[in-house]
């Protein structure tokens, strides 16, 4: 346990309560999971930590680690930038996140899924719990500066996609069709 994290955990979730009015829906399942969310706000890292009520692991892009302030506090926070990492946590048993789009949306619309949700689904046989945001684009869309302190953001976790339809078609089939099928999980509950 850390104790960053969790002090982390306890400060915001009172203030996304506070500001966002944040409510959390659906039920995450017990053991290894791949927390797979869309991703339109700088705000939806934190937002999915106190969402999620165990420690998670989650994947950010190499370029964070580069700025000394956000590299002390993101690693504090379990980020990692690799995927391997994440595969060996949840051969551990742990939860880990990500954002399949790889970059937050200009838009509140999905961009392009990238496969890596999938693969280490694929790779690890450990499910896809499909994760829909809602209200980070307007409390902190991309193109500004600073955040909203007022709005309503929900966290929805939908049913987990199991790997196991999947493992006999071809590695890139494989792939690309469980990715489809994580992409049209969320776009349904839009």
């Amino acid at each position: 346990m850390k104790p960053f994290y969790w002090l982390t955990y306890y400060t915001l979730k009172p203030l996304f309560k506070l500001f966002y009015h944040h409510q959390v829906f659906g039920q995450l399942p017990s053991g290894p999971a791949i927390i797979a969310a869309n991703h339109t706000s700088f705000i939806d890292p934190p937002l999915l930590l106190t969402s999620i009520p165990e420690e998670v692991h989650f994947l950010a892009r190499p370029e964070l680690f580069n700025y000394p302030f956000l590299r002390f506090l993101i690693t504090r926070l379990n980020a990692t930038s690799d995927l391997k990492s994440l595969s060996k946590y949840l051969l551990e048993g742990k939860k880990v996140l990500l954002f399949p789009e790889g970059n937050r949306s200009y838009t509140d619309t999905l961009a392009p899924f990238q496969e890596g949700a999938a693969h280490l689904s694929l790779t690890t046989q450990v499910p896809i719990i499909p994760c829909y945001l809602t209200g980070t684009f307007s409390a902190w869309p991309r193109t500004q500066k600073w955040p909203h302190l007022t709005g309503h953001t929900t966290c929805t976790f939908l049913s987990p996609l199991s790997p196991k339809p999947y493992l006999t078609l071809p590695k890139k089939e494989a792939r690309a069709a469980l990715t489809a099928a994580l992409r049209t999980s969320i776009e349904k509950a839009k």
